[in-house]
């Protein structure tokens, strides 16, 4: 397993391991999450602008049945 380290201030650190106390879950648990949602989120914003632009080029709208078609191939 590996381990990744961040500098924070103590106040910093205080915060987020009370948070994880309170949260009921380990502050490694919190901040592995975290950053995943992050990730995620950040992800899910780029598929988000990329298919925008695919609209913007191409506005004909499709049926239901033809994402289906396109998403499974």
């Amino acid at each position: 397993m590996a381990v990744i380290q961040a500098r924070l201030s103590d106040d910093e650190a205080k915060f987020i391991h009370d948070y994880a106390k309170a949260s009921g879950v380990s502050t490694s648990m919190l901040i592995r999450d975290a950053v995943f949602e992050k990730i995620e989120d950040n992800l899910d914003l780029m598929l988000y602008n990329k298919a925008m632009k695919q609209h913007e080029t191409n506005p004909d709208p499709l049926s239901f049945d033809e994402m289906l078609e396109l998403i499974n191939g």
